[in-house]
């Protein structure tokens, strides 16, 4: 079992990763996922943002419910049991985002709760890259909490 720390460092060593620099199709995110959910995942434009949350768990050797996974919804359905309140967000946990009051969009690791914000680690953001945002609270779908 890994700790938050640990998970934290392999999404940072990720920042800058970009699928429009990988010399291969799709992302290696996707390509790793598609080693065992069929090659669809591993194409061009396929968003990636559960699939690096995905690898980098897996890369840690920490389990979650619903993980691996390419979908959002996936993840919050079987990570609920996870659920902590949104203020008491802490590093390591996973965020799940909702933009516009539908079915959740992203997710990510939050590497700082800084009371009015916080920060997080995501793939997929930033124009197809992993990187490091400042996101609002109001955001934020759910926070789900690894058994560290």
């Amino acid at each position: 079992m890994a700790t938050a720390s640990e998970v934290l460092r392999i999404a940072a060593g990720e920042i800058g990763y970009s699928r429009w620099t990988d010399p291969q199709p799709g992302t290696k995110y996707g390509r790793w996922y598609a080693q065992s959910h069929g090659s669809y995942y591993g194409a061009s434009g396929v968003p990636f943002c559960a699939m690096f949350v995905s690898w980098v768990m897996s890369r840690a050797g920490q389990a979650f419910p619903g993980l691996p996974a390419a979908y959002v919804p996936y993840v919050l359905s079987a990570g609920r049991s996870r659920a902590v309140s949104t203020r008491s967000a802490r590093p390591g946990d996973i965020v799940i985002f909702n933009w516009d009051g539908g079915v959740v969009d992203h997710i990510g690791f939050i590497e700082a709760n800084h009371g009015s914000y916080i920060q997080t680690i995501e793939g997929n953001t930033n124009n197809g890259r992993v990187a490091r945002r400042t996101r609002a609270w109001n955001t934020i779908a759910a926070i789900l909490r690894p058994a560290y």
